[in-house]
C-alpha cells in the first residue's frame, strides 16, 4: 500500500478506518533514523508526521516508532 523505499513497519489503523499509521527506515531497513507516516486510503496520499534526526552515526534503532492512534483519531503517539 505505500511506495516507501525503506518499507513500513509497526501499522495502526486510525479508529475510522480512513488511515493507516506506520514507521518507516530506522534499524530494520539500514536506514539511519525511523520516521511516523500515515496514510490516507481513501487518496492514496502519505505524509511524514515525525521529522526525527540522528544527532551523531549510532548503530541502534534511532527515530520514532510504533505509532498508535488516539481514540478519536486525532492524535498520534509513539515511543
Amino acid at each position: 500500500m505505500t511506495h516507501d523505499q525503506h518499507g513500513a513497519a509497526d501499522p495502526d489503523w486510525s479508529p475510522d478506518g480512513a488511515a493507516i499509521a506506520y514507521t518507516s527506515g530506522g534499524y530494520a531497513s539500514n536506514a539511519d533514523v525511523s520516521n511516523i507516516f500515515v496514510l490516507d486510503l481513501a487518496t492514496g496520499e502519505t505524509s511524514q508526521v515525525t521529522n526525527e534526526k540522528p544527532e551523531k552515526p549510532t548503530t541502534e534503532p534511532f527515530g520514532a516508532y510504533f505509532p498508535q492512534f488516539s481514540l478519536d483519531g486525532a492524535s498520534i503517539i509513539y515511543e
